[in-house]
């Protein structure tokens, strides 16, 4: 974690409040995170899980000495935390990240210090293989339930992007959490839907003032001529006019054409607004973001890769932008 105060401060937080929370009578006692996109939470909350580990073995006021975690992130985003926590606890071995596979169902519960990453969409309906007892595998309601009244082990699920789970899910949501009856959840959102008297925030202002996000992002500004008219004049168009018509109804050969246009007028803007922040003697290189088709999607097609590769090549052979001189 970087030495930044708005984390450090709250993770003293996050620890403190989860600990009072562990001293309460009943289970789901719920802890709200909410942090802006940019502010590091991920990280915020290995090293809460960290130091909360090593805080409830020394205090002697601990309400329990040890525990174990669920982190429940939608889509695939637990596997990007699991790898992050891999990586993170690697030297320590403080906590131990696994995936449901790697539990030992031989005990069939989570061990003190395991943090069991799970897909939300693995466990939201009942014939999900994850939350059906079979032969082979206990599910993980039983794994929980053996933690807990087994081991007398208190869970702490951690619910990474909280907002997602509400709209349609939001019943499912209930049940799950029900059937897992956590000691403590700790819900992180930029944007919470939940309620409670205990909530940590990381303010937007404490997160730009460390430069960790910016203060803004203007999309294709000042567009408001026609394409059409580019042989008089610098004006781009927009994506939504790009998605809009065909290029050659538009006056343009081909894609291509259309997508280099599109940079050079970008890279345009971006040197005369370098300019103005020069001339008013402010220190601010403007970033331009020009976004690509991912290249480790699954669903990616041929000409998604040609566009990417078509940007790149421009940017390296006409204007020197590079990964290797960091210009890009």
């Amino acid at each position: 974690m970087k030495e930044l105060k708005f984390q450090q401060k709250a993770v003293r937080k996050l620890v403190d409040e989860t600990i009072d929370l562990l001293r309460l009578s009943g289970h789901r006692n719920t802890l709200i995170f909410k942090a802006p996109t940019g502010a590091g939470k991920t990280v915020m909350a290995s090293q809460m899980l960290a130091d909360l580990t090593e805080e409830l073995q020394s205090r002697g006021d601990s309400p329990y000495q040890q525990v174990a975690f669920i982190w429940i992130a939608p889509n695939k985003l637990h596997q990007q935390s699991y790898f992050k926590m891999k990586n993170y606890f690697t030297e320590t071995r403080l906590l131990r990240p696994v995936m449901y596979d790697e539990i030992d169902q031989s005990e069939g519960v989570i061990r003190p210090g395991e943090i069991l990453f799970v897909n939300w969409e693995s466990i939201n309906k009942e014939k999900n293989v994850m939350v059906r007892d079979s032969e082979q595998n206990a599910s993980l309601y039983e794994i929980t339930r053996r933690t807990q009244e087994e081991q007398g082990l208190p869970i702490i699920v951690v619910i990474d992007e909280e907002h997602l789970f509400w709209s349609k899910s939001a019943d499912k949501s209930a049940k799950v959490l029900q059937r897992i009856n956590p000691k403590v959840e700790i819900r992180i959102s930029a944007t919470p839907k939940t309620g409670s008297d205990h909530i940590v925030t990381v303010s937007r202002e404490e997160v730009v003032r460390e430069e960790m996000i910016k203060k803004q992002v203007v999309l294709n500004p000042d567009i408001t001529k026609a394409p059409s008219e580019r042989e008089q004049s610098d004006a781009c168009i927009s994506s939504a006019e790009r998605e809009e018509a065909r290029p050659e109804v538009k006056g343009y050969n081909d894609e291509n054409e259309l997508n280099i246009h599109l940079i050079q007028c970008a890279l345009e803007k971006r040197r005369l607004l370098a300019e103005a922040y020069q001339n008013e003697g402010t220190n601010i290189n403007p970033l331009l973001l020009i976004q690509l088709p991912n290249d480790t999607s699954e669903s990616m097609t041929a000409e998604d890769s040609a566009i990417a590769t078509q940007v790149k090549t421009y940017l390296r052979a006409v204007k020197d932008i590079t990964t290797e001189n960091k210009k890009l």
